[in-house]
């Protein structure tokens, strides 16, 4: 890492700096880390494994396999916002637009590739740039793992992670934007860990303008490059990814500012979203008394004093989790090990507790996670896997039973998954402690 003045500057990284010594992790040949070569071909297969695995999903959806290719492939919604802009009108000025203003790239990206706005013309090219995205965000990911110096099978498992995930979400991961975001996010990461910082702190502001959720991985990044590098260089990055996502957002700010604000507010003014762990609790134990299922904000939610309740301590939950996460993390060395650790635990409490839990939501998680240096075995891939197949089950083919029938097959998977995801978070917080004071 290059140093400023004052700072000293790193010769050699004793053991332990890029990652923490583990007790009986000695590297063999079959599981020592990855050379450049080997990772190249492992980062290749996994490009190929997603692009099938895309392939396959995608033709098993348009065969009806998760229902109706409408419903399962449904992006109305996407569609109608390129068709505003098509013909003249401007996002927060002239229709309300509830995402970030870099979202429109992806949304406006099919129009470069068919000539009208029909729903199959525009939900088959949406999901080719969507494809396009997903085998970017692999390459990020496949390059960040090298330079985060983890090991064979930890590649292995993460690319396996990264190439299944289109077959075990199903058709939501081609039908939802949330790859572009996951694409800056994961870019982020590798410049940082390789020590472009200003470059990483460019792509973290793209990812928040794609979808705010990436800047919960600024606090972590800043803090361990002040640790590394120095007070100047954490100033610097902070005001690039400021200045970055200042930039992108003031265009739109000018022309309308109320616009904007509302869809700023709109994600603090949401209730609790009934797919979420608190919710999913609710409909388990049939507490619905005074709880009522509404559609707003484009999403089910549930209203009522208990349901308000719910969304009270989750959100406490959520603070709580975040500042432990980010104190137990300033407490241990600054390596690259527990950055990630730290890093990943956030974005899994964020989805965990948050008032908000769409599906499309553990596309956020897969690379975060699969950059993680595992133990003896990857308890977190393993479940963050599972977590997205039991999404996949339940959403979008009977959806609906869950939502209208409550039926306790869907309630227990939806609640399974949920208690998946807070499983992960636990676990990658409780590998934050530090095992040896007089080391860490």
């Amino acid at each position: 890492m290059s140093s400023v003045a004052g700072e000293p500057r790193d010769v050699e990284p004793e053991p332990g700096i890029l990652h923490d010594a583990l007790p009986g992790d000695a590297p063999t040949d079959a599981d020592g880390d990855a050379d450049p070569e080997w990772a190249a071909r492992v980062a290749a297969a996994g490009i190929l494994g997603f692009s099938i695995a895309w392939v396959v999903t995608a033709m098993l959806a348009e065969q009806g396999l998760y229902g109706n290719p409408s419903r399962a492939l449904e992006v109305n919604l996407y569609r109608q916002y390129a068709g505003n802009v098509l013909h003249g009108l401007v996002p927060y000025r002239d229709f309300a637009f509830e995402y970030p203003p870099l979202a429109l790239v992806p949304i406006l990206g099919p129009l470069l590739l068919i000539g009208n706005l029909t729903e199959i013309a525009y939900r088959q090219a949406f999901g080719l740039v969507t494809a396009t995205i997903g085998m970017v965000t692999t390459i990020f990911v496949m390059r960040a793992a090298v330079a985060l110096d983890l090991r064979r099978r930890d590649m292995l498992a993460g690319a396996a992670l990264v190439a299944t995930s289109p077959i075990l979400m199903g058709p939501l991961m081609l039908a939802r934007f949330d790859l572009w975001p996951a694409l800056f996010a994961a870019a982020a990461i590798w410049l940082f860990v390789t020590d472009r910082y200003r470059l990483a702190a460019v792509a973290l502001g793209l990812g928040v303008l794609a979808k705010v959720y990436p800047v919960v991985l600024a606090p972590f990044l800043v803090v361990h490059l002040w640790r590394q590098e120095g007070r100047r260089a954490a100033t610097v990055f902070t005001l690039i990814l400021v200045l970055t996502v200042a930039v992108g957002v003031a265009p739109f700010f000018v022309v309308a500012p109320q616009g904007v604000l509302d869809a700023l507010l709109r994600a603090f003014t949401r209730p609790l979203q009934v797919e979420t762990v608190g919710a999913a609790l609710i409909f388990l134990a049939n507490a619905m008394g005074g709880v009522r299922v509404v559609h707003t904000f484009d999403s089910y939610n549930l209203i009522g004093p208990l349901a308000s309740q719910v969304a009270t301590a989750q959100t406490v939950a959520l603070g709580v989790l975040l500042l432990v996460t980010f104190v137990l993390f300033i407490r241990g060395r600054p390596t690259l090990e527990r950055l990630m650790l730290a890093s990943a635990a956030a974005l899994c409490a964020w989805v965990a507790f948050g008032k908000v839990l769409s599906p499309q939501y553990l596309i956020w998680l897969i690379a975060p996670i699969a950059m993680i240096r595992g133990r003896r075995w990857s308890p977190h891939l393993i479940t963050l896997g599972t977590a997205i197949l039991l999404t996949g089950l339940y959403y979008p083919r009977f959806y609906s039973r869950y939502l209208d029938v409550r039926e306790p097959l869907w309630v227990a998977v939806v609640l399974a998954r949920d208690l998946l995801l807070v499983a992960i978070t636990l676990y990658l917080v409780a590998r934050l402690v530090p095992r040896d004071r007089a080391t860490d």
